[in-house]
């Protein structure tokens, strides 16, 4: 329905009293116990998003740790170095507001070569253009690949692990 609301999902984290492992793996047994996403949608249209995609979340005292799934049948990521543009190529994303407010929030990405990309805004896209790039999250990741990157041969996707300090 044209201007109706969309609906909004939540995921709740859980609690893991476990070390993880980040290698993209999830094997640990608090990634059986944590809550799926449903697949991830385009946000302007609503309609479902390609490559297909879901999230888990967990925590503990130290760090949030978020897992992503993604099915992608070519997997694409030339990128060398932390801090390079990865929303260019492959790559999942985070946005953490912790206040709720759209100020003051972090943009975390892995892509499937295991580089990251981090930095915290002021507001929305404030400061331009890539917000205060200096930022470090402090995160750790790990990155499952069930395929070959930049080849020509047929991929079937990725997984990533990141734990995100909550002192960051």
């Amino acid at each position: 329905v044209q201007g109706a609301k969309p609906t909004l999902h939540e995921l709740h984290a859980t609690k893991t009293d476990a070390p993880i492992a980040l290698d993209g793996k999830l094997d640990e047994p608090v990634w059986a116990k944590a809550a799926r996403s449903s697949s991830f949608v385009h946000t302007i249209t609503g309609a479902k998003a390609e490559p297909e995609a879901s999230v888990k979340a967990a925590w503990d005292a130290q760090n949030l740790y978020v897992a992503f799934e993604v099915a992608d049948d070519y997997l694409h990521s030339t990128f060398a170095k932390n801090d390079d543009h990865l929303w260019e190529q492959d790559c999942v994303e985070i946005m953490l507001d912790p206040g709720g407010d759209g100020k003051d929030y972090v943009e975390v990405q892995v892509s499937p070569a295991n580089k990251h990309f981090d930095t915290k805004y002021d507001s929305r896209r404030v400061p331009q253009p890539f917000g205060h790039i200096d930022y470090d999250a402090h995160m750790t990741t790990g990155v499952a690949l069930r395929g070959t990157l930049n080849d020509d041969k047929a991929d079937e996707g990725y997984t990533v692990e990141i734990a995100i300090p909550w002192a960051s």
